[in-house]
């Protein structure tokens, strides 16, 4: 099992390659220390580049060809924007301290840094009461064309929802990448039955091991007419306490063990109640975005716009309980394409909508049986 920082690989095959492991506190490097200062994963930073002086926001400490880097997302000034953006109003905004921060998905947004590059941590802001420099903005590009949008339309980094408490840095530390996997299906006999099967993988071991059936950890199954909630229950108790470390002994040593929810592996109606969506079926059913059933296959959504982030769920959800009648709670549900109550997993730190990815198996075999279910209809037809 591997218990160690992000690597950077050009072939993803391993949870530890992905940007998770990476960003999370829970899984990867969440320290270093640089000219004798310590810095954390989403620290802001000032730093030397070839072609100057840049700001940059840290995302992960990595390991390249066992060298230690860190990732950082560019953040750009008033000058870096592109001319067409140079108005008077942001130039305003620049010297009352705003930045921009480059998405993640853009070309350049994200590079590989040498620990050596960084010359101080500095202190960035969402809006200017809070610091001297503020991000206000994040610029993307949407059909070719750069845009704007609010600096809030965007996913937290993991360090700001996962922060782990400091314990005694002696101690050996484990951390435990836990990936939940939750399914319904019909036992039949005379008679069919409905159960829920939930399982438990760990991360931490290889592909080709996570892939033998002895790696498959069985919590239990969900009888029929039982309650998920009811049933993950003490699992989700002991999880909170685990993800906040424990001193164990293993082997005579005195270890810290960090055990905390990955990912959350489900069909498609499963996985949407685990991420508190309504199913695919309604108005509003992506857990990804808030695009409706109409517009799902358009090429022309702006998707950073419409994504749906946990921050923004957990608003809307305030909302809802301020909401008097159940009718109207129900109404405002269905608008925004939300369960009635939260999950039970949202008792643990994760972000429901990047956790609970969505099921491309199914959703692929579905159509692929749909297309030769039309296919066989137009030969039998000729």
């Amino acid at each position: 099992m591997y218990f160690g920082p992000a690597l950077e690989v050009k072939e993803k095959s391993e949870f530890w390659h992905g940007d998770l492991w990476g960003e999370s506190p829970q899984f990867g490097q969440e320290t270093i220390v640089i000219k004798q200062v310590l810095y954390q994963i989403g620290d802001y930073v000032y730093y030397n580049e070839i072609t100057g002086k840049k700001f940059g926001h840290i995302l992960a400490i990595i390991l390249e060809n066992n060298i230690e880097k860190l990732k950082i997302q560019h953040v750009l000034t008033f000058d870096e924007l592109p001319e067409s953006f140079h108005t008077t109003i942001r130039q305003q905004q620049s010297r009352d301290g705003a930045l921009w921060l480059l998405d993640r998905d853009e070309y350049n947004a994200i590079i590989l840094l040498e620990p050596q590059a960084i010359i101080q941590k500095i202190t960035v802001g969402q809006n200017n009461n809070s610091a001297n420099k503020y991000i206000i903005e994040i610029l993307y590009k949407h059909n070719n064309h750069w845009k704007f949008r609010s600096a809030l339309l965007d996913y937290k980094h993991p360090s700001e929802y996962t922060a782990i408490p400091n314990h005694n840095n002696s101690l050996p530390v484990y951390k435990f990448f836990l990936d939940l996997y939750y399914d319904d299906f019909g036992t039949y006999r005379n008679v069919y039955h409905s159960l829920g099967g939930v399982y438990l993988q760990f991360g931490n071991m290889t592909f080709n091991d996570r892939k033998q059936l002895k790696n498959h950890f069985v919590l239990g199954f969900v009888p029929f007419g039982g309650d998920f909630d009811d049933f993950i229950k003490p699992f989700i108790k002991e999880i909170c306490q685990l993800e906040k470390g424990k001193v164990f002994e293993i082997n005579g040593v005195r270890c810290l063990i960090i055990a905390s929810l990955g990912q959350v592996t489900a069909d498609l109606p499963q996985g949407n109640d685990l991420a508190c969506i309504k199913r695919h079926g309604a108005i509003k059913g992506c857990r990804s975005c808030q695009a409706t059933k109409e517009k799902l296959t358009s090429a022309d959504l702006n998707i950073p716009l419409i994504a749906r982030y946990h921050h923004i769920t957990d608003e809307l959800y305030n909302r809802m309980e301020t909401i008097i009648t159940a009718t109207d709670q129900r109404k405002f549900a269905t608008e925004y394409g939300l369960r009635n109550k939260k999950s039970i997993l949202d008792l643990l730190k994760r972000e429901r909508h990047l956790q609970t990815p969505q099921d491309v198996y199914h959703l692929t075999a579905e159509k692929i049986q749909r297309l030769l279910h039309i296919t066989v209809n137009l030969l039998s037809n000729d």
